[in-house]
């Protein structure tokens, strides 16, 4: 997973036709924008992956803190050995699966809300993430996992 780009606000302006009472009719012109104000640090970002809110580095970037707390991969899992296998699996942690099943509910809120087909992608793949490492006896579930319904 990658926790690189975060979601914040940006304020744009946009060329309305309007009728006489002010109501949106359709944009004006090629339908482009003007950036009122860009996104700032007063503003709330969070991770575009997992959801935790970001932190700022003394050079203003945001960076995500919960970046080496997500699930790794089977794929992963079954191509290390050793120091590094055991590494990752101290990663799968009630914490972390708990976290992944809160991103993949945000991500389909996202998809659901914003027609934003990659929140879709991005919750399938945690959830199959989780899927395979239970199949393989790395995660644990109080209730069994049921077939998706997509």
């Amino acid at each position: 997973m990658n926790h690189d780009e975060f979601i914040t606000v940006a304020h744009e302006a946009r060329d309305w036709v309007v009728n006489g009472q002010g109501d949106f009719l359709r944009e004006a012109g090629d339908g482009a924008t003007e950036v009122v104000a860009k996104p700032d640090r007063g503003n709330t970002w969070t991770c575009a992956t997992c959801g935790a809110e970001a932190k700022f580095d003394e050079n203003d970037r945001a960076f995500c803190p919960q970046a080496d707390d997500t699930l790794p991969t089977l794929d992963d899992l079954e191509k290390a050995t050793g120091e590094e296998h055991d590494q990752l699996v101290a990663r799968i942690r009630e914490d972390t699966v708990r976290d992944t099943i809160v991103y993949a509910q945000r991500s389909l809120q996202r998809a659901l809300h914003h027609a934003d087909l990659r929140g879709l992608e991005d919750a399938w793949a945690s959830l199959t993430t989780l899927h395979e490492l239970h199949d393989k006896g790395y995660v644990e579930f109080d209730a069994p996992l049921e077939e998706s319904p997509f």
